[in-house]
């Protein structure tokens, strides 16, 4: 009776495991945890630019990747191609910063006007996952 017991908790336990959202590949695996930050933006009056620099970092436990694409306002759609490395379980810190990219814009654009929408990032097994911005985040 005992076994017909435990039989059935684990048959009704596992099912009730599998239709937990923990368990759903929402988010493939393999696929970095990527931090952006813009530590300097500019303008430069002599030559009529807006430039701006990120910095990509990944976080503790992170694998390693490619981001593929930048989803820019107003210039949509880079593709930078910016490696970043697996990040150890056991860092502290966020890893990197593994490329410091300069976006510049033509004109000396206000305040509010540059938002990143999107971005693309892939695993080294091939994985990919476009991870949108819900607000975008303003960049300048």
């Amino acid at each position: 009776m005992r076994r017909l017991l435990v039989a059935a908790f684990l048959f009704l336990g596992a099912g009730f495991l599998s239709g937990c959202g923990n368990f759903s590949f929402q988010n493939p695996i393999g696929i970095p945890t990527v931090k952006i930050e813009r530590p300097v933006d500019r303008v430069d009056t002599e030559n009529n630019k807006t430039i701006l620099q990120l910095q990509f970092y990944t976080l503790p436990g992170s694998p390693g990747g490619v981001v593929t694409n930048l989803d820019i306002d107003p210039d949509p759609d880079m593709s930078p191609l910016i490696l970043v490395k697996a990040c150890p379980v056991d860092q502290r810190d966020p890893c990197g910063p593994f490329v410091s990219q300069e976006i510049s814009f033509s004109g000396i654009l206000p305040p509010g006007s540059i938002v990143m929408r999107s971005f693309t990032v892939e695993g080294f097994n091939g994985a990919r996952k476009v991870f949108v911005l819900n607000p975008p985040y303003i960049l300048h």
